[in-house]
């Protein structure tokens, strides 16, 4: 990895492994490892795990929040982050500098396994169709984010996020 701070956010859905890929890609790239998932509020926390989806206010503030914690480590950093709007890769992109997305994309049928095969997460398959009705999946103008099959072995999608984040360009 250059010298320069660099910070990958690992991005999509609930359930498409945004927390293994970064930890494995952090892990690959000697950074540091991040889960935005850790800065939500004990409110957005108790939200989502009676099943009622996050407002964008509530992400706002979220998102401000993980933006700072990414901006006060020191090196390179990948974050797990959700960012499922547009505007909230804007947002991100406005306060975080040198930073790129990893779009893990993965089908309703997998999301919906892993979901309800994962002990302990506060999120419930119940929210994953507000999840996929509020996704905005990236464009080709959005030339900082690369889309992989999140279905491919973690090693892989490792392999080709690191090539991404090292190259800087998206491959899609």
């Amino acid at each position: 990895m250059d010298s320069f701070k660099k910070v990958i956010f690992v991005i999509g859905v609930s359930g498409t492994g945004k927390s293994t890929i970064s930890d494995a890609l952090a892990t690959a790239l000697g950074a540091r490892f991040l889960d935005a998932d850790d800065f939500h509020s004990s409110q957005n926390k108790a939200s989502m795990a009676n099943g009622v989806p996050l407002t964008d206010e509530m992400r706002k503030s979220w998102l401000d929040i993980v933006c700072a914690e990414t901006n006060a480590q020191a090196g390179s950093v990948v974050v797990a982050c959700s960012a499922l709007k547009q505007a909230y890769r804007d947002a991100i992109r406005k306060h975080v500098e040198n930073c790129q997305f990893v779009f893990l994309q993965v089908g309703r049928d997998i999301l919906e396994h892993r979901i309800s095969n994962r002990p302990g997460h506060f999120m419930p398959v119940s929210l994953l169709e507000s999840q996929l009705q509020t996704l905005q999946a990236p464009t080709a103008l959005e030339t900082d984010v690369i889309t992989i099959d999140g279905t491919l072995p973690v090693l892989t999608i490792v392999q080709v996020a690191a090539n991404f984040a090292n190259a800087g360009e998206a491959i899609q």
